[in-house]
């Protein structure tokens, strides 16, 4: 096994430490990047410190040679073959530093060649440069983040079709050795082997993946990794969602559903400006409708970090569109069921924290600074949160009494009386006739679980 100095020190000592120090003791130039660039392909140079040189490029004003990143198309396959090899033992992606700068590295690598691919990079550059001012050592990792979440909304499938991945973004070409789609070309490429090998690796290390994520959202540096995790859903749907292509393996469910409870992890960690792409990538799968609540707590010490995310996340109000807070909720109450010592207490204060957000939100539309849409999936998020109580408690019968008391108290039926009589009470007239398409919505309520029962969002 490699030395921990090649590794760098465990994860959670780094994240904790990475608030208390400076960046870099030594600020690399443009040509010690470089190098460390080219070094990505010989494993046996590479260290933790050969990415965080790299990623020296996350600040100013040594971001203005982000296109670098570009040189040499190798970066993608570089830092998944160092993935392989790091992980090879029984190492997990996030048990030191290496493993979780490579992943910052590959994200980084990602944002940069999207906005290459359609070629906004220069002038986002260029409105970095005049932003900073001649600031040092200033993070614009959020600002790319931002600007990136921007163009991918631009190419999300319109409801109703079928998936298609982004074509314009992620410019897909063949890889000649497998003959398979690949995605950035430009940074070496991206096939659906590399997605099922990282699915693999951070569903095994799925704990320690929240626990990181928790602890890099107090980082300056770190925007989340929506960017890579956009690819790996794309080549997901370019391989396994898409109808009518040749050779197609149509709706992987395995894939899928790893995709899909990897994403509510990070979901319950993503930034606001995250929340527009999250929320599309977990419902935008074919068959979405099959999926089943599964519980994938490790143990109670995993259930006790997933109940404190989201009831931060809570807090934060998340997004309500594609009924995304309600599917929160959903993984949350479902891992409960693990930890029986807790279970009570744990359900308690999720439901709590789900319906403080609700009233939160139920007060924004009385002050009068929302409108229809708002509406339209308030009432969409609520109605399917209660649709889904029924579901919670197939799952352990010998709870359905203690869930249903915890649930059903004062509180909740002032809230439902007072939503029930909203529309009776507000003079937008657009709201009062959406009502009557909320009377024909029809649910599936079969025993499988599918999240027809669950999820049916507004057309």
């Amino acid at each position: 096994m490699a030395p921990p100095t090649k590794f760098g020190p465990k994860l959670d000592f780094y994240l904790a430490t990475c608030r208390e120090r400076a960046p870099l003791d030594h600020a690399p130039d443009k040509e010690e990047i470089i190098r460390a660039i080219a070094s990505l392909a010989d494993p046996l140079s590479v260290s933790y410190t050969t990415f965080e040189t790299i990623l020296a490029l996350e600040r100013s004003p040594l971001c203005a040679h982000a296109s670098i990143l570009l040189t040499g198309s190798h970066i993608l396959p570089s830092c998944i073959q160092l993935l392989r090899q790091y992980c090879s033992g029984r190492t997990q992606l996030f048990d030191y530093a290496y493993g979780y700068l490579c992943f910052q590295l590959m994200n980084l690598s990602i944002e940069v060649a999207k906005l290459a691919q359609v070629n906004a990079l220069p002038k986002f550059l260029h409105i970095l440069k005049s932003s900073s001012r001649g600031t040092r050592d200033k993070a614009i990792t959020e600002e790319l983040a931002v600007h990136v979440r921007e163009w991918e909304a631009k190419e999300f499938t319109p409801g109703g079709q079928f998936l298609l991945p982004a074509s314009n973004l992620l410019g897909w070409g063949i890889d000649p050795p497998t003959r398979m789609p690949t995605a950035l070309p430009g940074i070496g490429g991206f096939t659906i082997l590399d997605t099922v090998f990282l699915m693999e690796k951070i569903w095994e290390s799925r704990g320690k993946f929240l626990r990181c994520l928790r602890s890099a959202l107090r980082l300056q540096n770190y925007a989340g990794w929506c960017g890579i995790f956009h690819l790996m859903h794309d080549t997901l749907v370019r391989m396994h969602g898409m109808s009518h292509i040749n050779g197609q393996e149509f709706d992987e469910y395995q894939n899928w559903i790893t995709f899909t409870d990897i994403m509510q992890r990070y979901s319950l960690c993503a930034n606001h400006y995250e929340e527009p792409t999250v929320s599309y990538l977990i419902k935008n799968r074919p068959n979405h409708q099959r999926e089943k609540l599964r519980i994938t707590a490790l143990d109670p010490a995993d259930v006790d970090q997933i109940v404190g995310a989201y009831i931060n996340k809570a807090r934060q109000q998340p997004s309500i569109v594609y009924a995304h807070a309600t599917r929160l909720f959903a993984f949350a109450m479902t891992s409960c069921h693990l930890d029986k010592s807790k279970f009570v207490t744990n359900v308690t204060r999720i439901t709590e924290a789900a319906l403080a957000d609700s009233w939160a939100r139920f007060g924004q539309m009385r002050g009068g600074s929302t409108g229809l849409s708002f509406w339209a999936n308030f009432s969409d998020s609520v109605i399917n949160t209660l649709i889904l109580v029924p579901a919670l408690n197939k799952i352990a019968d010998l709870q359905r009494q203690t869930i249903l008391k915890i649930i059903v108290n004062e509180n909740l039926l002032d809230f439902l009386g007072y939503f029930v009589l909203y529309p009776l009470t507000t003079k937008d007239k657009t709201i009062i006739a959406h009502i009557g398409k909320i009377t024909h919505w029809k649910y599936c309520t079969d025993s499988s679980l599918s999240s027809e029962s669950i999820w049916k969002p507004l057309q």
